[in-house]
């Protein structure tokens, strides 16, 4: 994630990164947010053949306290996390 911490609000980039090049169908990956009322991410990319990474968009919301995000992305039976940090 990019940037680790954003101010509620803002808009963070992700970006998935696969061991090798997605097949000629592609690669689905699946995300999550576990703190949805502070960080939300579309349900899923695919990452196009040939390709071995895909972006998207982390769209985060205003928050009185800082909150952290476990931001997750899951494909192939193999699932990585990473915290966003979401201040006020």
């Amino acid at each position: 994630l990019s940037p680790v911490t954003v101010t509620g609000g803002g808009m963070v980039q992700g970006t998935v990164t696969l061991n090798q090049a997605a097949p000629s169908n592609g690669t689905l990956v699946l995300l999550a947010s576990n703190f949805t009322p502070v960080a939300t991410v579309p349900p899923g990319i695919t990452i196009p053949a040939g390709s071995s990474t895909g972006t998207f968009t982390v769209t985060t919301f205003s928050t009185t306290t800082p909150q952290t995000a476990i931001i997750s992305a899951s494909t192939n039976n193999t699932t990585q996390n990473a915290a966003l940090n979401v201040t006020p």
